[in-house]
């Protein structure tokens, strides 16, 4: 019992103990004991307890007459267990996968269980096992020109790559649209990527659009901003006109962000950025691409305060489910998932479609297998009763 409740029993305990000395003679010396003993039906939710008073014929010794108001007897508080069943802790697994490599682990990042259960089986959300792949692209190089890099792929790969992404039945999101399935588990395609082509790079935009436009697909463009050459702008608006891009933020002049990187160079390459993206494309960036994937706490506190709601690193760890990102040591110290969101690299992107094709199919048989359990607990934490698990 809290210290204002206990209180508030004290006194009322009192103001009754000295109405029934009215009634029963207590100007003649005998006092009244009084027990507070909680009723069964005590709320675990409210802390509130009813109180059953009890006399006691037992009198303590005669006060000092006109000095004496109150029972000299102290009130016994006699607690009796509720019994209503208290909120049983969720003993759920997390789904996991062996695809993962092994220094990389899933993490959730809705603490409250009722509402993250109340999504996911909300069958006007995304049913179990919707699943996200991330591809970061970068240079894709002529056909005969010898790769020398790690981010380059040729232009049959990258031609190959988007083929067979909609061959498997892949459809492309936007930032907006994976804020919404990260955060409520907004209905996206079950089958979902988000392309990211990072830095200025207008003529690897161009190669994008015959498939954009075939497909209907969106890219999403990592745009560095500094470069204000006039022409480079107009041309990147043009593109824009088409409706698949989604520009977002890669920084203003691309400068790594580590431990060392001063304080102004941090908020230069976050909040900077915002009003010119806002200026030629019509909109504020939601999201921001860490120049070379790097960040730290403290700039990922800059960028919440810039209003970002999502980071992306460059780390290759795997595909999002809802409330399921895959991080290894280094994000998990940090502690907040969705701005440090993994990337597929794009020269393996072939092989990582196929392996988010295998991780969707194990995260919703799983999710299924979970149902029962998931559904008892739900029913007696949160009051009440999950829908049907989906056929």
């Amino acid at each position: 019992m809290n210290r204002f409740n206990y209180s508030r029993l004290r006194f009322m305990a009192l103001m009754i103990s000295t109405t029934l000395m009215l009634f029963t003679g207590c100007s003649s010396g005998e006092n009244v004991g009084i027990e507070i003993v909680p009723s069964p039906a005590v709320s675990s939710e409210t802390n509130e307890l009813p109180i059953t008073l009890q006399t006691s014929s037992e009198a303590s010794e005669t006060p000092d007459p006109g000095t004496q108001l109150v029972p000299t007897s102290t009130p016994i508080f006699t607690h009796t267990p509720s019994t209503t069943p208290a909120p049983i802790p969720f003993e759920g697994e997390l789904f996991d996968t062996e695809i993962l490599w092994e220094d990389v682990q899933p993490v959730q990042y809705i603490d409250d269980q009722c509402k993250y259960l109340q999504l996911k089986w909300n069958p006007e959300k995304s049913p179990p096992g919707t699943i996200v792949v991330p591809i970061m692209f970068h240079s894709v190089a002529k056909s005969g020109r010898v790769i020398t890099d790690k981010t380059s792929i040729s232009e049959e790969y990258f031609h190959s790559v988007l083929t067979h992404a909609n061959d498997l039945g892949f459809r492309t999101i936007t930032t907006e649209d994976l804020v919404g399935f990260l955060t409520t588990n907004e209905p996206i395609p079950p089958l979902s990527m988000i392309m990211i082509l990072d830095d200025r790079r207008p003529g690897v935009t161009e190669r994008f659009l015959p498939y954009l436009t075939q497909y209907d697909w969106t890219l999403t463009l990592g745009w560095i901003v500094q470069d204000q050459r006039e022409y480079l702008w107009d041309w990147m608006e043009y593109l824009a006109e088409s409706g698949r891009l989604d520009v977002q933020s890669h920084g203003y002049w691309h400068k790594y962000i580590v431990e060392e990187t001063p304080e102004e160079i941090i908020i230069e390459e976050i909040y900077d950025p915002i009003p010119i993206l806002e200026e030629h494309f019509g909109h504020r960036p939601i999201a921001f691409i860490w120049p070379g994937g790097n960040f730290t706490d403290r700039s990922i506190q800059v960028a919440h305060e810039a209003g970002y709601q999502l980071g992306f690193s460059a780390y290759a760890h795997g595909p999002y489910l809802f409330n399921w990102i895959p991080q290894s040591e280094e994000e998990i110290a940090i502690g907040d998932p969705l701005m440090t969101l993994p990337r597929y690299w794009s020269p393996t992107a072939w092989r990582n479609l196929d392996m988010a094709i295998q991780i969707s199919a194990e995260a919703r048989a799983f999710a299924l297998a979970q149902y029962p359990l998931e559904a008892e607990w739900y029913q007696q934490s949160c009051g009440v009763a999950l829908p049907p698990a989906p056929q």
